[in-house]
This record gives C-alpha cells, structure tokens and sequence, in this order.
C-alpha cells in the first residue's frame, strides 16, 4: 500500500471508530452517570428529565386499582403512574424485589428506582398525567 492509501485508510478507520463509539458509547451509561433526584426536584424540574434515565428517591404507594409514585406525603404534588419495563429487560434482582412487594389492598414503601418519566394519559381510567416506567428497583423498605 502506498503513503497517500495508508493515510486515506487511517483517516477511514478513525472515523468509523469515532461514530461507532459516539452510537454505543452514549447509550450505555454506567450507574454513576445516571442523575439521581428525589421524587420533588423531578416534578419541579419535569421537562429537563422526560424520556431520560434518572436514578429516583421516591414513596411507592400500590394496591387495588392504583401504583403511583410520589413524595413522603403524597400530597399535594403531581402523582406518576408506575410501569414496569419487561422482565427479560429489568436489571439484576429486580425480579426478585418486585415478587416480594406484597399482596395487600394497600401498600406503601420507600425505593430507589430507575427509570424514565413520561407525559400523557396513565393509569386506572387515564387520571395520571405523569407515568414512571422503572427498570431496577435499587432500594425498597416496606412501610405499610
């Protein structure tokens, strides 16, 4: 191979390698980069967050006909909707914590998840405007 070639190819080959890392290298966050924030700087700050991962501290409350997050006292302040993604999608351990959750008609607990807020329509009869889909269940501890 000539000179003019073997730059003509090095400059190729570092292009390729460049866009393939920015496609891949992007979407594939570590557990540090991910912003973690309580259940009110997400409300207050919705529009930064919606459709991007975030690390969430938030009450869990679910049961009959209803499974939302909120803040410690759930008032006053806008409600999510909860989804879970697909089992084959959740990270290590989740399928477990979520099998311990509990049964009852009425059921609260504080977690830390991770997932991804979306707006629209949710829930029991569409009264959520808010959903939260999570992926990993981090932290859970039972409080009713």
């Amino acid at each position: 191979m000539n000179e003019p070639n073997k730059i003509i190819f090095s400059i190729a080959f570092v292009m390729i390698f460049m866009c393939v890392h920015s496609l891949y290298g992007q979407t594939n966050k570590s557990a540090a980069d991910i912003s973690t924030l309580t259940y009110n700087e997400l409300i207050e700050n919705k529009s930064l967050y919606v459709g991007k991962t975030v690390r969430l501290k938030a009450i869990w409350t679910y049961g009959f006909e209803w499974t939302y997050l909120c803040n410690s006292e759930c008032k006053g302040t806008q409600m999510a909707w909860v989804e879970v993604v697909d089992e084959s999608k959740l990270c290590k351990g989740t399928g477990r914590k979520l099998k311990k959750l509990g049964t009852k008609f009425d059921n609260r607990a504080d977690v830390v998840v991770l997932g991804k807020l979306e707006e629209g329509m949710n829930g029991h009869m569409g009264a959520y405007p808010l959903r939260f889909t999570i992926s990993c269940v981090e932290k859970y501890k039972k409080i009713y």
